[in-house]
């Protein structure tokens, strides 16, 4: 650990050579982003709170608009709907939903538009479903999406200085 701190200003790349051979090197990074998405409302007893809006039910058909949303893609899905967590029990309106979201792309351009897709998603919902003919002094939904994380992309040109010294390692 004390070396590589010592040798980190003077660092301008780093090649890591895993495997047998050359035949086949990745030279491409995908860009990822981790977004959740909560929604929280009143909950409580089905039976007491007919009419509730549900955090559940708003977010499963938050989710399928995203999940449809469409841009050009290589290699990865767009975004992968990986987590979903809420409720207490079987019998009563959830006080709270999440969605993690794991959207990537080789495109930065395209994972910003995938990202800003989920948010005018749940725009639009938390405004329609707040909007919703109800009892308002039962309560309403609150939205929220939170980054989680962000990994850049990145491709190795196929000319760099980088694969070339790769290879000359390689024989």
């Amino acid at each position: 650990m004390r070396a590589s701190r010592c040798l980190q200003p003077k660092l301008k790349a780093v090649i890591v050579h895993d495997g047998s051979g050359t035949d086949h090197v990745t030279t491409k990074a995908l860009a990822s982003r981790r977004v959740e998405a909560t929604i929280t409302g009143p909950g409580g007893q089905q039976l007491v709170r007919l009419r509730m809006p549900n955090p559940i039910n708003a977010l499963g058909r938050a989710s399928v608009p995203l999940h449809h949303t469409r841009v050009p893609v290589a290699r990865a899905p767009p975004s992968t709907l990986g987590q979903i967590e809420g409720g207490t029990s079987v019998n009563s309106i959830p006080y709270e939903a999440k969605l993690k979201v794991d959207i990537r792309s080789e495109s930065e351009d395209e994972l910003v538009k995938l990202e800003s897709a989920l948010r005018e998603v749940h725009r639009r919902w938390r405004s329609r479903r707040n909007g919703v003919a109800r009892d308002r002094t039962k309560g309403k939904l609150e939205w929220k999406v939170e980054l989680l994380g962000s990994r850049p992309g990145g491709e190795l040109p196929p000319h760099s200085t980088l694969l070339a010294a790769l290879r000359a390692a390689d024989e």
